[in-house]
């Protein structure tokens, strides 16, 4: 069995891409591959749980490394030496980034390569830096690991890239549950960063139109790494009585458990690992139909309802209908469930152990 490293930025951030990246290695672990995780910029333990045969390690641990001219040369330099000192047969990266100091890393040496993006390309291209990534996974990984089918699309679309060279790999759900669940509670959830991109500010703005034509349901917004104090005080400033945001979480599934509807008003995203929890936490989604994730995790009016990018009034009026239809709620609750099996953990490690076994 082949001895792995992933390659992540900083195993210390709870985000959805850490989740999912934690959560493949401990399965592969778990499965008797030999397994290590190097951050490229980390100052304490991981935030999720790792297995207990799982090697750790940092590239920039200091601040006068961070803060060295050369710091990606140097980082190559860490990475390349912890490769070789551990025996590492195959490179996965968490985020196609790290191509600028994995390539270097590498070259020469043997050691296979799967570059996995947890964004999109149309994000990828807004950033030269990430241009530069592309281009070097294009010309010298083994294979690229993309979300969905849509980003697989335009990535044909719009690269030279082969279709061979692609491989689509949703990611499995953070955790599952038995049975579905019957979810009363007059909560609406959401959960991510604070940050442009998750558009709580947004949902804010929707939100103060439900307000306007209900009183007795709450939302609740579970950030990650951000500011929620301020979040909370915008939430304030603009006249809304029942909205708290919370710190971040490692028990997340208590926050789904407590709610009714899960809302997810991200203006763009890379899958929406969040829609996947939701759902197995038999939570209706309203959602953006953003690029890129959405479409492919919700059937609108079956397991939730999908509203015209950016549009919050429309987006209040979908939350407003599903408070309003309980029935219905329920039914798209009971849908979310049950279509959420097909990102289970069983359906999606067999897809990563036959690419490794096979790069």
């Amino acid at each position: 069995m082949k001895n792995i490293c992933f390659v992540i930025h900083n195993i210390q951030c709870g985000g959805g891409t850490e989740r999912v990246g934690t959560r493949i290695a401990n399965e592969l672990a778990r499965r008797g591959y030999k397994v290590s995780i190097i951050s490229y910029d980390a100052k304490k333990e991981s935030f999720f749980p790792l297995h207990e045969s799982i090697t750790t390690g940092v590239m920039l641990s200091n601040i006068l490394e961070r803060r060295t001219r050369k710091f990606r040369k140097y980082a190559s330099w860490k990475l390349r030496r912890f490769l070789l000192k551990n025996q590492i047969d195959l490179v996965i990266d968490i985020d196609t980034y790290h191509a600028l100091w994995t390539w270097p890393a590498i070259k020469g040496t043997g050691i296979r390569w799967i570059s996995w993006d947890h964004f999109n390309f149309n994000y990828m291209i807004q950033q030269f830096a990430r241009l530069e990534a592309i281009n070097l996974v294009e010309h010298h990984a083994n294979k690229l690991v993309l979300l969905t089918d849509e980003d697989r699309a335009t990535y044909l679309e719009k690269t030279n890239i082969q279709p061979e060279f692609i491989q689509r790999i949703y990611n499995p759900l953070s955790f599952e549950e038995p049975q579905y669940v019957k979810r009363p509670a007059k909560k609406v959830v959401a959960i991510g960063r604070i940050d442009y991109q998750k558009g709580f500010d947004l949902l804010l703005q929707s939100w103060r139109l439900v307000e306007q034509q209900i009183d007795d349901w709450s939302l609740e917004i579970v950030c990650g790494y951000g500011d929620w104090n301020a979040l909370q005080q915008e939430a304030v400033s603009i006249g809304l009585k029942h909205v708290v945001c919370s710190p971040p979480t490692k028990d997340v599934r208590s926050k789904y458990a407590e709610a009714g509807i899960y809302a997810f008003s991200s203006r763009f995203e890379g899958f929406g690992l969040v829609l996947t929890e939701a759902s197995t936490m038999s939570l209706p989604m309203v959602s953006y139909e953003c690029p890129v994730g959405p479409g492919e995790i919700i059937e609108d009016g079956k397991n939730g309802l999908l509203v015209e990018p950016e549009n919050t009034v429309q987006f209040a009026e979908k939350l407003i209908w599903l408070m309003r239809h309980d029935k219905e709620r329920y039914a798209m609750g009971r849908q979310a469930f049950e279509m959420a099996k097909r990102f289970s953990l069983n359906t999606i490690i067999p897809q990563w152990i036959e690419l490794i076994e096979n790069v």
